[in-house]
C-alpha cells in the first residue's frame, strides 16, 4: 500500500512489475485490500495491472 500511494517513480514502477507478474488470485486480493483501505485508488491500480503485464510480454505477443 506505502509505495502504491507513493508518489516517487520508482515506487510507483515497483508496485507495477510486482502486479505485472502476480496470479489472478493475488490480484483479487490485492483489488480488495486497495478497494478496502483505499477506495479511490481502484483506476491506477487496473492501470499499473495493465503496464505491469505488458513489461512482462514479448513483443512476439503483440503480431
Amino acid at each position: 500500500m506505502a509505495k502504491l500511494i507513493a508518489s516517487r517513480t520508482i515506487d510507483i514502477a515497483d508496485v507495477s512489475r510486482m502486479l505485472g507478474a502476480a496470479s489472478d488470485a493475488d490480484l483479487a486480493e490485492v483489488r480488495a485490500a486497495v478497494a478496502e483501505n483505499l477506495p479511490g485508488a481502484g483506476d491506477d491500480l487496473e492501470q499499473l495491472i495493465v503496464l505491469g503485464r505488458l513489461e512482462y510480454e514479448s513483443p512476439a505477443d503483440h503480431q
